[in-house]
Order: structure tokens, then C-alpha cells, then sequence
């Protein structure tokens, strides 16, 4: 079966919604960069969700809760 076929049939069971949020949680050491970026490039190509990455096995930074929420609503306006 064709790859995009498989990620077509894999992101139609999610039953995405308006306003949904494709998140992709990955290895951080596990994961090269190149198969990242050709696997969300994939999803973007099929979905018109907006897609993020989260490394779930690196530790994460504070960020400004004003700056996040102003990053959620301009990614929710494109």
C-alpha cells in the first residue's frame, strides 16, 4: 500500500474537527531530522490541521504564557 494512502487512512481515524491540532510526538535522538521533516511535510499535504512536533523524551524550556497564547492564535488564523 501506498505511504500516503497508509497516512491518509491513520489521519482519517483521528476524526479531526475544526480547530483540531495534529501533534506528532517523537524520539529526540531517534528521529533524523530529514524523516521528520518529510513525515510532517506528508501530513500538511493531506490535512489542512496545523501539525506541531514534540520531542516526549526531551525536557522542555519556559516560555512567556502571553507569547504562547499569541503563537496559538496567529497559527489558528493561517
Amino acid at each position: 500500500m501506498d505511504e500516503n494512502k497508509s497516512l491518509e487512512i491513520a489521519l482519517g481515524k483521528l476524526s479531526l474537527q475544526e480547530n483540531d491540532v495534529i501533534v506528532v510526538k517523537f524520539k529526540y535522538g531517534n528521529c533524523p531530522v530529514d524523516n521528520l521533516a518529510r513525515f510532517m511535510d506528508a501530513i500538511r499535504n493531506i490535512s489542512s490541521c496545523p501539525v506541531i512536533a514534540i520531542p516526549d523524551d526531551l525536557d522542555i524550556g519556559v516560555e512567556n504564557i502571553d507569547r504562547v497564547i499569541q503563537y496559538l492564535e496567529d497559527m489558528k488564523k493561517t
